[in-house]
């Protein structure tokens, strides 16, 4: 049954009942005791065991928190990793790109195909910085820029299996089938970098892109 020592059992189950009944959401349950030093003993259990409690909490706070900063910090670390890498790889490009527009030069020079004198070399790069630019957030451009490597290739392949180039540019600007062999194996080691190129890019982007996220 409810008895307990030295307490009247209807006494015993009133005050379980005051209480809420044995299954009352405190969890009280009426203990025996004897005068008040059998109370302040209790209390002091009582502090005892919530300091314990109390500590016990800040101690998993603490954790947490340091979990927290260190996660900050590798993140942190390996965002501003990738990002260096991401600013390496499109100067990278850059330089890929401006090879291109030499490739293209020399071979438009080679048939006799005089362009339009470009305005300047700073607008010629602001130009080239903007296409990177575009190239790193749409991969639309990125293929439009292989199909130009690819054109200017094949055009140096199939110009270099005619047998003489037409004299009607100037001679000094001819080239010899070794010459567009040349040209021909620089524009495919070219396209085949730039390919490279453009898938780590595009990692780098996504892998910003998630690590952004997670911050």
């Amino acid at each position: 049954g409810y008895e307990c020592a030295d307490v009247d059992d209807l006494q015993w189950r009133e005050t379980l009942q005051a209480a809420g009944g044995p299954s009352n959401k405190a969890k009280l349950w009426p203990v025996a005791a004897n005068g008040f030093q059998d109370l302040v003993s209790r209390k002091q259990e009582q502090d005892r065991a919530n300091d314990e409690h109390k500590k016990r909490l800040e101690h998993a706070l603490q954790a947490a928190q340091h979990l927290l900063r260190r996660q900050d910090v590798l993140v942190h670390d390996q965002l501003t990793s990738v990002q260096r890498k991401h600013g390496e790889l499109c100067h990278r490009m850059l330089r890929v790109m401006r090879s291109v527009d030499g490739l293209e030069g020399r071979f438009a020079a080679a048939v006799g195909h005089h362009p339009p004198e470009i305005s300047a070399t700073e607008a010629r790069l602001a130009n080239q910085l903007s296409k990177l630019e575009a190239s790193t957030a749409a991969s639309s451009h990125g293929v439009s820029l292989k199909k130009r490597v690819d054109a200017v290739a094949s055009a140096a392949h199939m110009q270099a299996q005619t047998p003489a180039i037409s004299a009607c540019g100037n001679s000094s600007l001819q080239i010899d089938a070794a010459g567009y062999e040349q040209l021909f194996s620089s524009l495919e080691q070219h396209s085949k970098a730039l390919q490279r190129l453009q898938r780590v890019v595009q990692r780098c982007n996504r892998d910003i892109s998630i690590m952004a996220e997670d911050r």
